[in-house]
């Protein structure tokens, strides 16, 4: 069971012009580390870009991609198993 008090984990994720991750920023914590560490590996697989379009392309030449995703409790039938509710922004910057 997650506390109900989770805030957002919101990273930014820095691409090469070529489109492969170069780093990733964590802006905001959500408060659980275990949490947090889910966001940011999920982005370590997830954040790339095929063909990407070079008007995309930030002011220092990399892709910026934001991403906010918060997780919260939905139901249980025993107590000790859960399952989220999973709510995913991504933005370019």
């Amino acid at each position: 069971k997650l506390p109900t008090n989770l805030r957002p984990v919101i990273v930014t994720g820095i691409l090469t012009p070529q489109g492969k991750l170069r780093e990733i920023v964590i802006e905001q914590h959500s408060g659980t580390a275990a949490v947090d560490k889910l966001v940011v590996d999920a982005c370590k697989h997830a954040l790339y870009i095929n063909n990407p379009p070079p008007d995309a392309l930030s002011g220092n030449g990399d892709y910026e991609l934001r991403v906010q995703a918060r997780i919260e409790n939905y139901s249980t039938i025993d107590g000790e198993h859960w399952q989220f509710k999973t709510y995913l922004g991504l933005a370019v910057l």
